[in-house]
C-alpha cells in the first residue's frame, strides 16, 4: 500500500498566522516590526528562526532565550482555542483513508501538536506522527522524512509529500520523495518549482493522489 507523508501546520490546520502573531507580538516588545514578508521569508522560505533575524549580529544569550520562551508561551495560549483546519481536508482524508497508508511528519512540538489537535478530530485518520522532538535538523533539512522512511520501513518509491511552504517542498525533495505543494496566503510567496504538483485545493491534491495511487 502506497503511503502519504502529511505536514500539520499550514497543511491539515490554519496554524502558520497564530505562529507569526506570537512571533511579532513578541518581537516588537524589544522594537522589531515583523512583517509577513520577512515571516513567509525567513520562517516559510528558509526554515529559520524570527528570533534570529532580530539578533542581527548579536550574540547568542539569556536575552533571546527568554523570547523564544515567551513566543512559545504566546503561541500555546492561541492555540489553546480550537484552530481552523483548511478548507475540505477532512472531506480529502475521507477519501483517501481506505486506499493509503497515512501519516504526519511535522516539525511542530509535540505539546503544540497535541493541544492543536484536541478539537479537530483528525487523528484517526493517521497511522502513525512524527514530531520535531523525533528527528535531528528541521525544514528544509530532510532529516524528518529520512527518519520517518526509516522508523516505519517505508520505500521512497511508495511515498508521497503533501507541503504547504518552500521549505517543506525542500525537505521532501532532498530525502528522494514526490510532493504535492498546496500553499496558503502566507507560503505562496515560496518558490514551488520543485514540487512535483501544485495544487489550489484538497479536491485538487486528492485527485492527484488517487492517480498516482
Amino acid at each position: 500500500m502506497k503511503t502519504i507523508l502529511w505536514d500539520n501546520d499550514g497543511v491539515l490546520v490554519e496554524t502558520e498566522p497564530l505562529y507569526y502573531q506570537a512571533s511579532k507580538e513578541v518581537l516588537a516588545e524589544v522594537g522589531f516590526h515583523l512583517s509577513e514578508d520577512m515571516f513567509a521569508d525567513v520562517s516559510l522560505k528558509q526554515g529559520k528562526s524570527v528570533i534570529n533575524l532580530a539578533m542581527g549580529t548579536e550574540p547568542e544569550s539569556d536575552k533571546w532565550e527568554n523570547l523564544r520562551q515567551k513566543r512559545n508561551q504566546r503561541y500555546t495560549e492561541l492555540i489553546s482555542k480550537p484552530v481552523n483546519m483548511r478548507k475540505g481536508i477532512r472531506d480529502c482524508l475521507e477519501g483517501l483513508k481506505s486506499k493509503v497508508k497515512m501519516g504526519i511528519v511535522t516539525s511542530s512540538l509535540k505539546e503544540h501538536f497535541d493541544q492543536i489537535h484536541k478539537s479537530t478530530q483528525l487523528l484517526p485518520y493517521f497511522d502513525f506522527v512524527l514530531t520535531r522532538e523525533g528527528f535531528n535538523k528541521p525544514k528544509p533539512y530532510p532529516d524528518a522524512y529520512l527518519t520517518a522512511l526509516e522508523k516505519w520501513n517505508l520505500k521512497k518509491p511508495d511515498c508521497m509529500v503533501v507541503e504547504d511552504s518552500e521549505r517543506g517542498v525542500i525537505a521532501a525533495k532532498a530525502a528522494g520523495l514526490k510532493c504535492v505543494a498546496i500553499p496558503h496566503a502566507l507560503s505562496e510567496r515560496g518558490d514551488f518549482s520543485g514540487a512535483d504538483y501544485v495544487c489550489r485545493d484538497f479536491g485538487e491534491v486528492k485527485k492527484v493522489i488517487l492517480g498516482w495511487i
